[in-house]
């Protein structure tokens, strides 16, 4: 926008003081820089940020395919996870998505969802944020990790190897629907679970 101002600032000194002809050659090599200057603006302003950059493998939808990965940055999901009690575990999923391939924005909104933030019973006496081996019929047969490290890795493998994976037992595809399906007896679970995913963008962003 600058060099706009400096080219308009020029002109105006040159029909000022200069013969009609020299006017006309130098007005049609302006248009030309100045279209030129436009260009560039329009394309500058088409290009993202660095910051834009950095979130841009963050989208995500409610149909997308769970083993693609976030690549989200510990900074990121901290941001994500700010004032939550789920403060501290980021580099844990980021593992967890690094070994398995399995988004870690997914895994990050199953957890959140099934232990409320990490604060529910299961999460806080038995380290267990998934509800995993959590049975209707029997809920003392949730299971017990020895740290939230330990459930998150335990949970991404299982997943990958029962859900995610075409030979796998609960195998129904690769979206969140297709996991919540044989994952849990509510029917809105898949919503609910991307309902936090999206809190933890929103945050980032």
């Amino acid at each position: 926008m600058k060099k706009l101002v400096i080219i308009n600032l020029i002109l105006i000194l040159i029909y000022c003081v200069l013969p009609n002809e020299i006017q006309k050659n130098i007005n049609e090599t302006v248009e030309n820089t100045v279209e030129e200057i436009q260009q560039e603006i329009i394309q500058t302003e088409e290009q993202p940020t660095e910051e834009q950059k950095q979130v841009s493998n963050l989208n995500i939808s409610f149909d997308m395919n769970l083993l693609t990965k976030s690549n989200i940055t510990i900074e990121e999901l901290q941001k994500g996870f700010a004032n939550t009690n789920m403060q501290g575990l980021e580099q844990y999923f980021i593992n967890a998505e690094n070994e398995t391939g399995i988004n870690a924005i997914y895994l990050a909104g199953l957890a959140t969802h099934e232990s409320g933030w990490n604060t529910s019973d299961f999460a806080r006496e038995r380290n267990n944020l998934f509800g995993w081996q959590s049975y209707d019929s029997n809920l003392n047969a949730t299971k017990r990790f020895a740290s939230k490290e330990e459930s998150i890795m335990t949970v991404a493998r299982a997943l990958k190897k029962m859900y995610l994976s075409e030979n796998g037992c609960y195998f129904n595809g690769y979206r969140i629907s297709d996991i919540s399906k044989r994952y849990a007896s509510d029917k809105q679970h898949d919503q609910k679970v991307f309902r936090n995913m999206q809190k933890i963008v929103d945050k980032i962003k």
